[in-house]
């Protein structure tokens, strides 16, 4: 059983995004209408420089979320980094003190010994007395 004072669980979970666009599909809007019996579809395409300039534009929106995901990223490094120094000297100074603990304890132990021969010396100077 481990007795320590931090214990520190890190967790990572890695995803992975695929974005496909079909360009030829870029700007093309079909509108299906239901008119009586029949079924109508029309077709709304914008212009060669208005798809490119939709295609820019939703091309840098995600580059801007995916470098927000890096610096999270890295944010979450520095943390995990913080958090194992961290416990890392939490441990460091469990065991100084465990030390320090063992120490006050022959040095209790030592006053015993030192108080109990002072006992027999003074209660033999009696008994000599």
């Amino acid at each position: 059983m481990d007795n320590s004072l931090v214990q520190v669980e890190i967790h990572k979970s890695l995803y992975a995004y695929t974005i496909t666009i079909d360009l030829d599909r870029v700007g093309i809007d079909e509108i299906k209408s239901d008119k009586g019996s029949e079924m109508k579809i029309k077709t709304i395409e914008i212009t060669p420089k208005e798809k490119a300039k939709r295609t820019s534009k939703f091309s840098s929106k995600y580059s801007d979320r995916i470098a927000s995901i890096r610096e999270a990223d890295e944010m979450i490094k520095l943390k995990e980094q913080k958090m194992k120094k961290e416990a890392k000297k939490a441990k460091k100074t469990t065991k100084q003190k465990k030390e320090m603990f063992k120490e006050d304890e022959e040095i209790l132990l030592l006053q015993r010994k030192l108080s109990k021969r002072m006992q027999l010396k003074r209660s033999s100077r009696i008994e000599k007395g």
